[in-house]
């Protein structure tokens, strides 16, 4: 099984804010799960808090919005 390239924490926000802007429109809740998901991605990144647990928060965190708002399979998801 081939592994997904990671986003680097201090990329999720950003790229969450082109992305929703782009087609989406401006919606702030998801910038906060986007800001939650890093937190949790730096902490994984610096060794500090329980990693599974910050895995856990990330994955609950962008399920979300991923499962409300695309549609398909990858790599060819299409957003709803």
């Amino acid at each position: 099984m081939q592994r997904q390239p990671q986003t680097p924490p201090n990329l999720l926000i950003p790229l969450t804010k082109s992305a929703l802007s782009g087609r989406l429109g401006t919606l702030p809740i998801a910038v906060g799960f986007a800001e939650t998901a890093a937190t949790a991605a730096k902490a994984i990144a610096s060794g500090s808090g329980d990693k599974a647990a910050n895995v856990e928060k990330i994955q609950g965190t962008c399920a979300a919005c991923h499962v409300a708002h695309r549609e398909g399979a990858a790599p060819d998801f299409k957003i709803k």
